[in-house]
């Protein structure tokens, strides 16, 4: 092992051998100390001793780096104890066994310990499936209970010999509804397809939406058909469960949003309701009077009223709900000529719902089904006179052409389908408009509002003023 003192390297040999040199130069060290005490004081020497042995180590220092150098060299090793630990925790390996992480319990050799033998395990099974057999019945048990539940649940019907015998006893009554009535047609059963999803039609005529509604696809009748449209509940107040599509040509009066200068109040602009391009320009001369309206270099001295429009749009047949429908209901609309219509409701009805629609003769056939029994022949001219007097209420109808009217009053106020024209109330308006064009007047603030749309919801009102 070698030692650094300063510049000086030593072996532990190197430094014992010079330690042994010692005692021999013990008398040369005396006789020089004596010759140097001749020239020098004793604080000289002092200091000449420590300025020479200040790049020396004392032993004790010698011993100290010693045994640190020796403790930082053996700190990559290990200690016979150490080596003899870890010897004595070591598992010695076997031949076609590897080590591994899954130890073999005490709880896992006694839980094998329990299991079974062949016997043993035969027993087990056989007591658990006469228990879990407990809760089922047997074939004998199961055939009688369900010929028992089938005796109970036709109690409440009739076998055929019954219904025969019945409808023979009944024979007189069906000769004479038979002979009042005309022949009865067999009834044709029409499974509704939906085609237009989440709307209704309302009693109005217009197109609601609502989730879990629909309008099902044309359905064609014939003059004197009944339909009965099946729901299993009532629908609002306010479907046509049943409505035919129309076309209604007419002229439509324009109503107009305006803008005005805040300065003076003149109108400046004017924009149709129905097409938001057509805005008109107001030209005033020099001293504000005011002159014409102008768009695309047209000159107007007055904006235009109305414009002719051509409409489709719904006519209401069946329009009032059954309060409370039950679960075989039907609404039944008799059809007084040949058309296509349309089911607006509940989803299930109306998509792949069974509608039914049944003829009876003196409805099919009365223009000239006047044969037969007294009571037969009055229905059939009582509805032929029905029927011609509406004909020549809607020839009339066709032919009143357009008009003007300069005065109109009323005793009370005009209505429209039944709506007031003008609706009142003290404030901004809280209720609905039912149509197009329907006014409110606010009371309070004498403000005036316009309904410019119909979707149930009170923003369709604008403020005209």
């Amino acid at each position: 092992m070698e030692t650094q003192y300063g510049d000086l390297t030593l072996t532990t040999a190197q430094i014992q051998e010079r330690l042994n040199l010692v005692p021999e130069h013990s008398q040369s060290i005396a006789a020089l100390q004596q010759a140097i005490l001749a020239f020098v004081t004793s604080e000289q020497v002092q200091t000449l001793i420590s300025t020479a042995l200040a790049n020396y180590s004392t032993t004790s220092e010698m011993n100290t780096a010693i045994n640190n150098a020796i403790a930082s060299a053996l700190t990559s090793y290990y200690t016979k104890t150490a080596i003899d630990t870890l010897l004595g925790n070591k598992v010695d390996k076997v031949s076609g066994k590897q080590l591994s992480t899954n130890d073999f319990t005490t709880a896992l050799k006694n839980k094998l310990d329990g299991l079974p033998d062949a016997s043993g395990l035969a027993t087990q099974v056989s007591s658990a499936i006469s228990t879990a057999l407990q809760s089922y019945s047997t074939t004998t048990q199961m055939n009688s209970a369900i010929s028992s539940a089938i005796t109970n649940a036709l109690a409440g019907y009739y076998t055929k010999a019954q219904v025969d015998a019945i409808v023979l006893s009944q024979t007189n009554e069906i000769l004479f509804l038979n002979r009042a009535l005309g022949k009865y047609n067999a009834v044709s059963e029409r499974t509704l397809s939906q085609d237009i999803a989440g709307k209704y039609v309302n009693v109005n005529g217009q197109v609601v939406s609502a989730s879990g509604y629909g309008i099902s696809a044309q359905v064609s009748l014939n003059a004197g058909d009944i339909l009965l449209v099946p729901s299993a509940q009532a629908v609002p107040a306010d479907v046509s469960v049943v409505a035919r599509k129309i076309t209604n040509t007419y002229d439509k009066v324009i109503t107009y949003t305006y803008t005005t200068d805040p300065e003076t109040g003149r109108y400046l602009t004017a924009t149709a309701d129905y097409d938001p391009t057509l805005v008109y320009s107001a030209i005033y001369d020099g001293e504000g009077t005011f002159l014409y309206w102008i768009y695309n270099g047209v000159q107007y001295t007055q904006l235009p009223a109305t414009r002719h429009v051509t409409e489709s749009l719904y006519e209401p047949l069946v329009k009032q709900a059954v309060s409370a429908m039950p679960d075989t209901g039907y609404y039944v609309y008799l059809c007084p000529q040949g058309m296509d219509v349309v089911v607006s409701g509940l989803t299930a009805t109306v998509s792949g719902g069974v509608a039914l629609i049944v003829g009876l003769g003196v409805f099919k056939n009365i223009a000239t089904n006047f044969l037969g029994a007294i009571g037969q022949s009055v229905v059939a001219q009582a509805f032929a006179q029905i029927f011609g007097n509406i004909d020549g209420i809607i020839e009339n109808l066709k032919h009143m052409g357009s008009f003007k009217v300069t005065d109109i009053d009323c005793e009370n106020m005009p209505k429209v389908c039944g709506y007031p024209l003008v609706v009142e109330g003290a404030g901004a308006p809280s209720i609905v408009p039912r149509f197009v064009g329907q006014r409110y007047h606010d009371t309070t603030n004498n403000k005036c509002y316009e309904a410019f749309a119909v979707t149930n919801n009170v923003n369709n009102w604008v403020l005209l003023n």
